[in-house]
């Protein structure tokens, strides 16, 4: 948690503490977010890597980048958001950038535990893929090549209404992108219906990007 009397951009920490653009921290708003500020007085979720024992927290820094090609990143991802009306109740991200490798690597976001998710959504780990064992909120590979498969998870325990909105299709011109649900034995084409309803109980979905 932030012990001063003024909000800090987690940039400037993360900076301050050699951290790369995978360390993020996360607010608890009944489903997890990734927040861009440590607010004053408020707690954070915070998955240290393993040489990190303690964060310093500066008040002004000078900002000298650890981070990679942020325009790759927007130019080559698909996110996927949950939705109540016009409030966010999750996200997941997949991203392809050059230097990502296989399995776990800098550019992939580990999202903490569901168990306390009314509403959620999350990438699960591959079955076949020992180096991925943990559930990500953003999945980096190199590339879509002859094709890629992520298996996801929706949650709704809330009783309400949500929507899927899908992002950023238009990135990937080239590419079919479907959301088959096999308990429904359905298989949706994202680039003609980007708003869904995903339903109203825990879901395993998986999303196809590539040459289907």
């Amino acid at each position: 948690s932030n012990p001063f009397e003024n909000d800090v951009k987690w940039e400037d920490i993360r900076i301050a503490n050699g951290l790369d653009n995978s360390q993020v921290i996360w607010d608890w708003l009944g489903y997890w977010s990734n927040s861009s500020t440590l607010r004053t007085g408020k707690g954070y979720y915070f998955l240290a890597p393993s040489w990190v024992s303690s964060l310093h927290i500066p008040y002004n820094s000078k900002k000298t980048s650890l981070s990679y090609d942020t325009n790759s990143e927007t130019s080559n991802s698909l996110t996927l958001s949950l939705y109540k009306e016009e409030q966010k109740s999750g996200s997941i991200q997949v991203l392809f950038h050059q230097e990502a490798k296989s399995g776990a690597d800098k550019f992939d976001i580990p999202i903490p535990s569901g168990d306390f998710e009314k509403t959620g959504i999350r990438i699960l780990p591959e079955l076949i893929d020992n180096q991925r064992n943990r559930e990500l909120f953003l999945d980096a590979r190199s590339s879509v090549a002859d094709g890629q498969s992520y298996r996801i998870r929706f949650t709704n325990r809330s009783g309400d209404l949500l929507r899927l909105q899908i992002e950023g299709v238009e990135h990937f011109p080239s590419s079919e992108i479907f959301l088959v649900i096999p308990r429904l034995h359905k298989k949706i084409d994202l680039k003609s219906a980007q708003n869904l309803d995903p339903g109203s109980e825990t879901e395993q979905m998986t999303l196809l990007i590539g040459n289907i």
